[in-house]
C-alpha cells in the first residue's frame, strides 16, 4: 500500500498543483495499485477525489512531493521502518527544501536528473489523464499547419530561454505567440473545473493553437555550466509532444539530462546545443517536410507509450 502526502488545495491562482503525484495516482488506479492519502484531493467533476483521506491506513511506503511541509511525520515513520520516496520536480531554486531530506528517503525520483544512483532515479513532468484528453482530437495534416515557431512561455525569465529569443530575433525567425496571461474562464464546465484544480495551466485554447503547428520551443532552464543544465523539465516538452508537434529543446544527451525513458535526438525531438544555436536550427530545416512529420509522429508516439500515467505508475514501480 502507498499512501500520499499531498499538501491542501488553495486558490487557483496559487503555485500548490501537484501534477506528479496525479500522474503517478491515475497510473496507480488503472494498474489497479493500492493507495491512500492524507487529505481528499483533485476531484472531477462530480466531486468524487482521485486521492481520499484515510485516517489511519496500513502502507509500506510514504510519497510526498513537498516533504518540507510534513517533515515531522516522514522523519517518523522513515525512523519506524517505512519507505519514505520523494517526487521532486521542484525548480531548482527551491530543490535544496526537497533534497535535504533525502537522508531519510527508500528512492528520490528527480527531474532534470544528471547523476542515477539506487537511491537517485530520474523523473519527470509527463502527461496527465487531462493532457491526453486535450490532445485527444485529430490534428491538422502537417503541411496544413503553421511553420512558425510557437512562443508559449508564461515564464520568461530563464536565461536559456532568452538566448534563443534572442537569437529568433536576430534571424528573424517569425514567432507565432500564444500567451494566456492567466486569464480567468467564465463558463462552468470542464475545462473551467480543470483550469481551477490544475494552477491555472489548463487551456483548450492553447491546446488547439499547438495542434495547429509545426514547431514548439520547448527550451527551460539555465546553463550552469557549458555543458551542464539546471531546471531543464518543461511542460512544453510534453504538451508539445502530445500534440504532435516538433518539440525544440536542448540535446539531452549532450547535457547529460536523463530521463525514465531516453528520448532520442532526430527521432522524437529537435536537439540544441547553446553554443552551436544556429547549426541546430540550420539542420532542424534542412530536414525534408517528410522527415519533420515522421519525427513528430515518433514523439508522440513515444509519449503515449512511456509518459502516460499508467506507463509512469509501472515504471515507478519498477524502481522499487
Amino acid at each position: 500500500m502507498f499512501y500520499f502526502l499531498l499538501d491542501p488545495y488553495a486558490a487557483p491562482n496559487k503555485a500548490n498543483y501537484q501534477h506528479a503525484c496525479i500522474v503517478l495516482a491515475e497510473g496507480m488506479k488503472q494498474l489497479n495499485i493500492p493507495y491512500t492519502a492524507n487529505i481528499d484531493y483533485y476531484p472531477d467533476l462530480s466531486g468524487t477525489y482521485l486521492f481520499t483521506k484515510t485516517e489511519e491506513p496500513t502502507y509500506e511506503y510514504i510519497i510526498t512531493s513537498s516533504p518540507e511541509n510534513h517533515a515531522d511525520k516522514i522523519i517518523q515513520e522513515a525512523q519506524n521502518g517505512r519507505r519514505l520516496i520523494i517526487i521532486d520536480t521542484k525548480d531548482e531554486w527551491v530543490r535544496p527544501k526537497s533534497a535535504q531530506y533525502l537522508q531519510f528517503c527508500y528512492r528520490y525520483f528527480m527531474s532534470t536528473c544528471k547523476i542515477t544512483t539506487n537511491q537517485i532515479r530520474p523523473y519527470c513532468f509527463a502527461a496527465s489523464n487531462r493532457m491526453l484528453e486535450a490532445t485527444s482530437a485529430p490534428s491538422l495534416p502537417w503541411l496544413s499547419r503553421n511553420p512558425d515557431i510557437v512562443w508559449a512561455h508564461r515564464v520568461d525569465n530563464h536565461s536559456i530561454r532568452n538566448t534563443v529569443k534572442e537569437f529568433y530575433s536576430r534571424k528573424k525567425y517569425p514567432l507565432a505567440t500564444f500567451l494566456d496571461n492567466f486569464t480567468t474562464p467564465t463558463e462552468p464546465n470542464a475545462d473551467t473545473h480543470h483550469w481551477n484544480h490544475t494552477g491555472r495551466r489548463h487551456s483548450p485554447a492553447y491546446f488547439e493553437y499547438l495542434r495547429q503547428h509545426r514547431y514548439l520551443d520547448a527550451h527551460g532552464g539555465y546553463l550552469k555550466t557549458k555543458t551542464e543544465i539546471i531546471q531543464w523539465d518543461s511542460w512544453k516538452v510534453w504538451e508539445g509532444l502530445l500534440s504532435g508537434m516538433l518539440v525544440i529543446t536542448a540535446d539531452l544527451d549532450y547535457y547529460n539530462i536523463k530521463l525514465p525513458h531516453r528520448l532520442i535526438p532526430y527521432k522524437h525531438y529537435i536537439p540544441v546545443r547553446y553554443d552551436q544555436i544556429q547549426a541546430s536550427y540550420e539542420a532542424l530545416f534542412r530536414l525534408p517536410d517528410i522527415e519533420q512529420q515522421v519525427i513528430a509522429n515518433e514523439g508522440r508516439k513515444f509519449v503515449l507509450e512511456h509518459y502516460t500515467p499508467q506507463a509512469m505508475a509501472a515504471y515507478f514501480s519498477s524502481q522499487l
